[in-house]
C-alpha cells in the first residue's frame, strides 16, 4: 500500500479536526450561556415580582436560588460519569432539554414551594451538561491551546447575564403583574433551544487531539476505563473543589 494513502486520511482527519473545532467552541460556549446562565444565574432579576405574586418571603426568594444550586453540586458530581458512559453530546443534550423545561414549569408555579422543587430538578439538569461540555471542548485542541479554549467557552456564561440584564427587564415593564411568569418560560425556551444547537454541533474528539498523538480515528471516550475511586481520592480534585467553592 503506497505510503501517502496511509498518510493522508490522518492529515485530513487532522485539518478538519482544527476546523470543527471551532464549530465544537461555539458550541461550548452557548450551552455554558444556557446551562450555566439563563438555567442558574439569570433568574434573580425575576424573584421580586415572584416574591409579591406568591406572597412570598426574602428568605424563601434566597432558598428558591439555594435550591438550584444543590442540585447542580450534585448533578456535577454525575455529569463527567455520566458524558463517558453514554457519549458527552447525548448528556449535554437530554440535559439542556429536561433545565429548560423545568426553569419553564417553574413560571407556572401556583406557590413557592413548587417553585423550589423545579429549581432543584432545575440544578440537577443544569449541572449534567455542564462537565461534559468542558470535556469535549478541551478534546477538539492540543493540550498547550485547551487553556484558551477553555476560557473562551466560559466566557458564554456571562454573555448571557449580559443578554438577560436587557431583555428581562424590558419584559417585566411591558408584560404586566404576569412578567415574571413569562420571564421564566423565555429562559426555559432559550435554554432548550441552545440544546438543539449543541445536539447538531458537538461531535467526539478525534483521538488525534483528545489523546494528543497522531491517530486520525475518531475518539471513544466511553471505551477509556476509568478508575472512579483514583480519581476522587486524589488530593489535586479536592483543592480545585474548594476552590470553586470559594469563589
Amino acid at each position: 500500500m503506497p505510503a501517502d494513502s496511509v498518510l493522508t486520511p490522518v492529515e485530513d482527519v487532522s485539518l478538519k479536526g482544527s476546523r470543527y473545532g471551532l464549530l465544537i467552541l461555539l458550541a461550548g460556549s452557548l450551552t455554558m450561556a444556557g446551562a450555566a446562565g439563563f438555567a442558574r444565574y439569570t433568574f434573580p432579576l425575576l424573584l421580586p415580582d415572584m416574591r409579591i405574586a406568591l406572597q412570598s418571603t426574602y428568605g424563601n426568594m434566597g432558598l428558591l436560588a439555594t435550591m438550584n444550586n444543590g442540585g447542580y453540586v450534585v448533578s456535577s458530581l454525575l455529569g463527567g460519569i455520566l458524558g463517558a458512559r453514554f457519549g458527552a453530546r447525548r448528556v449535554i443534550f437530554i440535559s439542556m432539554v429536561l433545565a429548560g423545561v423545568f426553569t419553564s414549569a417553574t413560571g407556572f408555579s401556583p406557590s413557592v414551594e413548587v417553585a423550589m422543587v423545579f429549581q432543584l430538578l432545575t440544578g440537577l439538569s443544569a449541572g449534567g451538561a455542564i462537565v461534559p461540555t468542558v470535556g469535549v471542548v478541551a478534546g477538539w485542541f492540543e493540550p498547550r491551546k485547551r487553556g484558551v479554549a477553555t476560557g473562551v467557552m466560559v466566557g458564554g456564561f456571562p454573555l448571557s447575564i449580559l443578554a438577560s440584564s436587557y431583555f428581562l427587564p424590558q419584559l417585566l415593564i411591558r408584560m404586566g403583574p404576569d412578567a415574571w411568569r413569562y420571564g421564566w418560560m423565555v429562559l426555559g425556551a432559550l435554554v432548550v433551544l441552545l440544546g438543539v444547537v449543541a445536539l447538531l454541533i458537538v461531535r467526539e474528539p478525534p483521538a488525534s487531539l483528545s489523546l494528543g498523538g497522531n491517530s486520525g480515528t475518531q475518539a471513544n471516550t466511553r471505551a477509556l476505563p476509568v478508575d472512579l475511586g483514583l480519581v476522587y481520592r486524589h488530593p489535586l480534585l479536592w483543592h480545585l473543589a474548594g476552590v470553586n467553592l470559594a469563589i
